[in-house]
Order: C-alpha cells, then sequence, then structure tokens
C-alpha cells in the first residue's frame, strides 16, 4: 500500500511538472504572437489592442524540420484610432509567422 501511494505522489508530480513547462511555452508563444501583432498592425497604420489576442486553435501539422510541429493561430483586434473594432488572426508554427488576415475597413 505504501508504494502505491509513493507512486500516486510520483505521478501527480510529473503532471504538475508537465503544466508547468505547458503554461510557460503557452505564455511565451502568446508574447511572440503579440510582437507579431504589434508589428502587423502598425505597418497599416492600425492601433493594435494587445489585450485582446487570445489563442484560438492549436493543432499538430507535420513539420519541415522535425516530424510533428505545433501551429497556433492567435486573433486579436486592431482599430484605424477610432471605435470601429478589426478582427485579426495570425497563424504560427512554432516561433514563425506563416500566414495572417485583417479584416478589410474603409479610411474615412
Amino acid at each position: 500500500m505504501h508504494q502505491n501511494g509513493a507512486g500516486m505522489n510520483i505521478f501527480l508530480f510529473i503532471i504538475f511538472i508537465f503544466f508547468l513547462i505547458y503554461i510557460v511555452e503557452a505564455l511565451s508563444k502568446r508574447e511572440k504572437a503579440k510582437q507579431f501583432a504589434h508589428n502587423l498592425v502598425k505597418g497599416y497604420k492600425l492601433q493594435f489592442l494587445d489585450d485582446s489576442i487570445y489563442c484560438a486553435k492549436i493543432s499538430f501539422i507535420k513539420g519541415s524540420k522535425y516530424p510533428i510541429s505545433i501551429q497556433r493561430t492567435f486573433h486579436f483586434y486592431a482599430s484605424p484610432y477610432n471605435e470601429i473594432r478589426l478582427m485579426c488572426y495570425l497563424v504560427m508554427v512554432n516561433n514563425k509567422l506563416i500566414d495572417w488576415y485583417i479584416e478589410p475597413y474603409h479610411n474615412e
């Protein structure tokens, strides 16, 4: 009975470590996505609403360097310095930006 308890403690500790690694990795990818989004909307003279960015989708894809890569889709909002909010997204594989979209708008 004592060995099962120790085994369970080790198992829970391993799960906790993997959870911490996932949280740290997810936060670092979010920060990288914020940089990409800021630079992207700056090129179109838009204001980046940085509190709006979130990871909407995570998927595993076949990678070029490694057998499996993680693809993340981040959604965020931008504004042409008025009350309009434009829906935007970007797609990252590992630390590289591979696709993006900014909702069309009319500059009035």
